[in-house]
């Protein structure tokens, strides 16, 4: 009964931040995670920056390659 109190009470997991934030690190494993569980990989969150520009700025070339294979628009601001 607690967990279902918790699951309501609580917030939603905002996997738009999380994809933004495992684009960030680089992280794969994380990256694949946020987007199975519904991250939007065009999604700019509070800095208009979206996932894909993160991990370009931050040279993470696997991640731009995986984000352009699962079909983000990379000129989407």
């Amino acid at each position: 009964m607690l967990k279902r109190i918790l699951e309501l009470v609580a917030p939603p997991p905002d996997f738009d931040e999380e994809l933004r934030e495992a684009c960030y690190e680089g992280n794969i494993t994380r990256v694949l995670n946020a987007l199975k569980n519904g991250g939007n990989a065009e999604s700019g969150g509070e800095t208009g920056n979206s996932p894909f520009i993160v991990s370009a700025y931050c040279d993470h070339v696997e991640v731009v390659t995986l984000l352009l294979k699962e079909g983000v628009n990379m000129f989407h601001a």
